[in-house]
């Protein structure tokens, strides 16, 4: 079996074109997190569904659908469609090379015919996706690595984090003026520095504001001036 169908090359192709695709498939998902153990546990449970369960299906779509005697070409097209849509995550493309190759006697009695690993019903057109995939994968990993501090790319990656999580955002606002009112100092250095009396300092700040992805407010409309040699921190309200 091994030699006249090419088995051995076959597999050994798609288990090493299998290594940097599915490294660069990694590394691309790993933006859509801020959690390690998270992103590890999404594409072990991806991967266990893409690897195993979508070539069982699509195998037993064809099998069925293929039946000489009640063939029904609505399950093969269904399994096609399937296999290009899941062939975008390395995992598929591995699990169903593996799959078919051990049943290729299996379309063998349906063709008839003696045929090789590399048909593309068997291990062709998933050793070609590997390929494709350990190109485009990592060209798609130096993009996202050189927009990773993109303002706007960081918005719509915590869109599309909240999006596969189910949640519901939580929106942070400052605490309004009239219940927290500033304190007299705060309020004198205000003036000082709206009054162009600190333009002489080696740092002055005017109505900075921080707003961060999560749309929490950290620092609402601060003014102040920092003379030369004076030694200065600001802390928030929770120490931070």
């Amino acid at each position: 079996m091994t030699t006249e169908r090419d088995t051995i090359y076959g597999v050994v192709s798609l288990l090493l074109f299998f290594g940097p695709a599915a490294a660069s498939y990694a590394y691309c998902v790993s933006f859509f997190f801020t959690s390690a153990s998270l992103c590890n546990l999404f594409i072990i449970i991806t991967g266990f569904l893409t690897g195993l369960g979508a070539p069982i299906a699509t195998y037993m779509l064809r099998l069925l659908g293929s039946n000489p005697e009640h063939p029904w070409d609505k399950l093969v097209h269904a399994a096609i469609t399937i296999e290009w849509i899941a062939r975008f995550t390395p995992a598929f493309c591995l699990g169903k090379g593996l799959l078919y190759t051990i049943y290729i006697r299996a379309f063998e009695m349906r063709k008839h015919q003696t045929i090789s690993v590399w048909s593309k019903d068997i291990l062709l057109l998933e050793i070609i996706a590997l390929f494709l995939q350990g190109f485009g994968y990592l060209i798609l990993a130096i993009i996202l690595d050189r927009l990773q501090g993109n303002q706007d790319l960081n918005v719509f990656l915590n869109k599309f984090k909240s999006f596969l999580a189910c949640r519901v955002r939580i929106r942070y606002q400052a605490c309004p003026t009239d219940d927290t009112p500033d304190d007299s100092d705060v309020i004198k250095e205000e003036e000082r520095v709206l009054s162009g009396m600190a333009s002489n300092d080696a740092v002055v700040l005017q109505q900075l504001r921080k707003v961060y992805d999560n749309e929490k407010v950290a620092v609402t409309d601060l003014s102040l001036g920092i003379s030369s040699g004076e030694a200065f921190g600001l802390l928030g309200t929770n120490g931070e």
